[in-house]
């Protein structure tokens, strides 16, 4: 009932584009995850962790690398901290190591509670930062009965804080079902999801409260009840600034939306969105937001994708972002254009 064409125009006032650089040492694999801080953009994919410049796309350095020597994490999927300027990544020995964005190995952070042993049932999935020096995880309920949803720990490795999980049922052979629960940086707060309840929570050392309720109604989706495929809606983004709420949904289908809450007058509009939001700020390709730091949300887009968009689009070159140089120089092997 509010479905409303939503374009950039409405909450986006421009847009930034910066091609990385793309060379031998600092070529980005598939799916990379990328960080914005105040002066770098941070990338990390399966087996690396690189940092540009913010300003000019420019390679700076890679942090880290994957190997079992003493400075050599397991894997790269950590969390990046603007508070403490470091890069947090897994290590082999139930720690986590952090680097700073010099690309120091700073310290090894033991992770409580925590065993490689493949008989435990305390498996953590995601890790991310609350306030300036806490650690949260959050922990997968893969035999039915584990009653930790997160822990709380500091940088000395020391437990500070665990909160329950309320969707404990009987006990079952151990299954691992990961993507339940997503983590929102929103400001300085920290916030979190379960896809089978409608609450965004936010979480502070000691307790939880409810930050806000999403009335999905007949489209919410209840664990275990077995509710049509085409009837499931699922968050999978949140971003929010002064002003605005953007939420990101999918459906069981894979269709797209997006929800836009305007917090000045209480008005909210939901759009369908299939490659991104259409871009009427600068007239470009659509736009889909992956993160937010501040007010500044961030984007990717594959070289592929520009070739194929200003090949489509030959009436339009000159929307294209000088940045760009009009695609012309644009090669598919490129590393992505980030967009802010």
């Amino acid at each position: 009932k509010h479905k409303k064409l939503i374009t950039t125009k409405d909450f986006i006032d421009s847009f930034v584009y910066l091609p990385l650089e793309t060379s031998p040492d600092c070529l980005i694999g598939a799916n990379p995850k990328i960080n914005l801080t105040e002066n770098y953009i941070v990338v990390t994919d399966q087996n690396r962790c690189l940092l540009f410049d913010r300003n000019n796309g420019r390679f700076i350095r890679q942090i880290g690398h994957y190997g079992k020597d003493p400075d050599g994490y397991k894997s790269t999927r950590g969390f990046i901290s603007e508070s403490t300027k470091s890069v947090y990544l897994i290590g082999w020995s139930n720690n986590l190591l952090k680097y700073s964005f010099e690309g120091k190995l700073l310290s090894s952070i033991k992770i409580p509670n925590h065993s490689n042993n493949h008989t435990s049932t305390f498996v953590i999935e995601k890790y991310t930062y609350l306030k300036k020096d806490l650690i949260v995880c959050n922990i997968l309920n893969i035999n039915g009965i584990q009653n930790t949803l997160l822990m709380v720990f500091d940088e000395n490795g020391t437990e500070i804080n665990r909160i329950p999980n309320r969707k404990t049922g009987k006990e079952h052979k151990p299954v691992i079902t990961t993507g339940e629960l997503n983590f929102f940086n929103s400001y300085d707060n920290l916030l979190y999801n379960e896809i089978y309840n409608d609450t965004i929570f936010h979480l502070v050392s000691d307790k939880t409260n409810p930050y806000i309720i999403l009335d999905r109604g007949k489209y919410s989706v209840a664990k275990g009840k077995g509710i049509p495929e085409k009837d499931r809606l699922t968050l999978r983004s949140f971003f929010e600034s002064g002003k605005f709420i953007v939420l990101i949904f999918t459906m069981s289908d894979n269709s797209k939306y997006l929800a836009l809450y305007n917090k000045t007058n209480s008005t909210l509009r939901l759009s369908e969105i299939q490659e991104g939001i259409l871009n009427d700020t600068d007239d470009f390709m659509p736009f889909l937001p992956s993160d937010i730091f501040n007010d500044e949300l961030l984007g990717s887009i594959q070289p592929l994708q520009i070739i194929k968009w200003v090949g489509d689009n030959k009436s339009a070159g000159k929307s294209v972002p000088p940045a760009l140089k009009g695609g012309n120089s644009i090669n598919p092997t490129d590393n992505p254009v980030i967009v802010i």
